[in-house]
């Protein structure tokens, strides 16, 4: 969120707010949002909030938090829990290798939803 901030009223203008998660390790609110924010004290509400009001994901590089998140939006994307949502992948020197392996692994051995009538239904 930070690296997102950074760059935004450089790039874009516009404001940002944050969606914080309550947690031991953290240091506390994004201080680089342009207004204040909410935090919650678990990662499902906060996941359900950031989707709601959500028009787009751009995910940039990170960690095991950036994962979880961008593969909840693939999840809901593709069981038509949410329509018309665009997923952006930010810099394909980091993304390229998942790429391949969902890809290469996980789709060529049909670990994957169907599309049109009855997608939701998991085949393999």
């Amino acid at each position: 969120m930070e690296a997102a901030n950074k760059g935004r009223p450089l790039t874009w203008g516009g404001i940002s707010v944050g969606l914080g998660i309550e947690l031991p390790m953290e240091m506390g609110p994004e201080r680089l949002r342009s207004r204040s924010g909410w935090s919650s004290a678990t990662f499902f509400v906060r996941k359900t909030v950031f989707i709601k009001y959500s028009q787009a994901f751009v995910v940039l590089p990170g960690g095991f938090g950036t994962l979880d998140e961008l593969f909840e939006a693939l999840t809901l994307v593709q069981t038509g829990k949410i329509t018309k949502f665009p997923i952006v992948l930010v810099g394909s020197w980091y993304w390229s290798g998942l790429l391949s392996w969902i890809r290469d692994t996980v789709l060529a051995s049909g670990k994957h939803l169907a599309r049109g009538p009855g997608a939701g239904h998991g085949r393999g």
